[in-house]
């Protein structure tokens, strides 16, 4: 929606307004978080926006010239022929993508081309950009909240949490420290006002958007939080986060934790443990001296080399000769130096032809059934 808000904004598209965004909400409320496709649904678009179906198929199209929706599936009328309906057409599925104009703006660095590319970090204009909009967004004061916007009340058990309220409205505010030092994270980093103030604003937008999340209070899950924005996570990753560490995907549909905030904290304080052992061991693997630095070792090696060097006697002519004329009477020889020195050794003494007739005699289940029967 970010992109799509600039890319409206910019005026690429001469056609594209403020009905075009309508659209694109509407489609984004519905959308897979993982895949980032979504059905069509056009007879449902028109009902939840309120425009004609010309109008929305329009602005559909306006939105897959911008680079921002692509096709999928194509739907068609073809009857699929579901069991209790008399008539179901294909449906047509979307995917949202975000254009490579979008990401050289806002300086993104990006793996892979296509449907599939993904973000992989910012330049140093992206970082400078990022950091003046995240300040923006912290230096704005939150206006009256009205019972059309508050949060859905959640069906488990509250928890009291570190709220004032002021007026009737819920202010967030940093727990008390007990002492005169600076107040610090579940992983122990110092907490920033901006800091805070960017998990709190990110918390009051993402709360709602996971049932498991609206049995916390705005203050502790943006207290959770705060690691993740001091580790650079943006909104739409945090998302994902909450959404790979919910207790149904990690433990199952039938356990729910009874304090959700104390378990998304373990989880935090898991993740960072292994991150932490990850670098480490990183570090010790860079760490590590390699064989061939040691003295001892280098020596011991150029010794061995040397000894095997002397004891590498080269064959004659005549012991060739000699070899060979003693395997054409008894091929075993052949067969037995096969299986001691390898092929290569057998080929330089007694000559291809001699091995190539051991060698299909080594294979042979006759042959060793001979042997076995004259040595029974």
């Amino acid at each position: 929606m970010q992109a799509v808000t600039w890319l409206i904004a910019s005026g690429i598209h001469p056609k594209a307004n403020t009905t075009t965004l309508e659209v694109a909400k509407d489609l984004a409320t519905r959308m897979d978080y993982q895949r980032g496709i979504v059905l069509y649904d056009l007879d449902g678009t028109v009902v939840r926006t309120k425009q004609s179906r010309a109008t929305v198929k329009r602005h559909v199209g306006y939105l897959r010239e911008l680079g921002a929706l692509v096709w999928l599936i194509h739907g068609s009328k073809r009857n699929l022929r579901l069991p209790g309906r008399k008539y179901t057409a294909t449906a047509t599925v979307y995917g949202a993508v975000i254009p490579p104009c979008y990401d050289e703006a806002m300086g993104h660095r990006i793996s892979y081309q296509g449907y599939e590319s993904r973000k992989i970090g910012v330049t140093e204009q992206g970082r400078l950009r990022a950091i003046a909009g995240a300040r923006t967004a912290a230096s704005r004061t939150p206006g009256p909240r009205t019972t059309k916007h508050r949060e859905p009340h959640s069906g488990g058990p509250h928890h009291d949490g570190p709220v004032s309220e002021v007026g009737g409205k819920a202010k967030a505010t940093l727990p008390r420290a007990r002492n005169s030092t600076s107040r610090r994270s579940i992983l122990g980093r110092r907490v920033t006002a901006l800091s805070f103030q960017m998990a709190d604003r990110i918390a009051r937008r993402l709360r709602h958007l996971h049932n498991w999340t609206q049995r916390m209070t705005i203050p502790e899950l943006s207290w959770v939080l705060v690691d993740r924005v001091l580790d650079g996570y943006d909104e739409f990753q945090i998302d994902r986060w909450l959404r790979e560490n919910a207790p149904a995907v990690i433990f199952g549909i039938e356990w729910r934790p009874a304090s959700p905030h104390r378990y998304l904290a373990a989880r935090l304080v898991k993740e960072h443990s292994v991150e932490l052992a990850d670098r480490e061991r990183a570090a010790q693997e860079a760490a590590a001296v390699e064989p061939m630095a040691n003295a001892a070792w280098r020596k011991l090696c150029a010794e061995r080399a040397a000894a095997a060097a002397e004891a590498h006697v080269p064959r004659t002519a005549q012991e060739r000769r000699e070899a060979r004329l003693a395997a054409q009477w008894d091929i075993g020889l052949v067969i037995d130096h096969l299986q001691e020195q390898g092929e290569d050794d057998a080929l330089d003494l007694y000559g291809t032809r001699l091995t190539v007739k051991a060698v299909g005699l080594a294979a042979s289940r006759h042959f060793h059934a001979g042997l076995a029967r004259a040595y029974a």
